[in-house]
Formats: C-alpha cells, sequence, structure tokens
C-alpha cells in the first residue's frame, strides 16, 4: 500500500486464485472472496482509494495448481500497475 500511494497514477490489481479440488462453480466464489478481503484490507488498513483497488471476478483454478490439494495455488496476486500513457505524458 505504501508504494502505491508513493507512486503517481497507480493502480493496484487483485486477483484471487484457488487449488484444482473441490466444485469449479465453488472455488470460483472463493476465488472472488479471497480477492474481495485484500482488496478490503487495502482500502480499509492500507488507506488506498477506493477507485484505484481493482477486483476483478476470482480468477479460478490458479495456472500452478496440481492435482489435489496443492496449498501453494490458494492464493492472492496483487499487482502495482501504472499507465504508461499517463506516465509517458509526464516526462
Amino acid at each position: 500500500a505504501e508504494k502505491a500511494k508513493a507512486t503517481k497514477d497507480y493502480a493496484v490489481v487483485v486477483q484471487g486464485f484457488t487449488d484444482s479440488t473441490g466444485n469449479a462453480a465453488a472455488n470460483q466464489v472463493l476465488s472472488t472472496k479471497r480477492a474481495a478481503a485484500v482488496t478490503n484490507f487495502l482500502q480499509q488498513k492500507g488507506g488506498l482509494q477506493p477507485g484505484r483497488v481493482k477486483s476483478p471476478d476470482g480468477m479460478g483454478i490458479a495456472t500452478d495448481a496440481g492435482a489435489g490439494n496443492n496449498a501453494g495455488a490458494r492464493k492472492v496476486v496483487v499487482r502495482l500497475v501504472v499507465d504508461q500513457g499517463v506516465a509517458a505524458g509526464n516526462k
């Protein structure tokens, strides 16, 4: 959150993932809830502006999920992005 606030014209993209175990529809809901929880934390505790934090629908099963219980695939990925068109215009 601190790095984002120090970056001009920032946006933060939050994506939630699950492993390959269980029902696909339930995993989709779970990945969305994971992303929403991190988004709320970044806004409430990290002080990021709501319009700057994007939380698309959950991404479902992670590409690195193996068969069965893969704890590493149950994750949230947060990316700090800057619009290159905006950044280029500020030079």
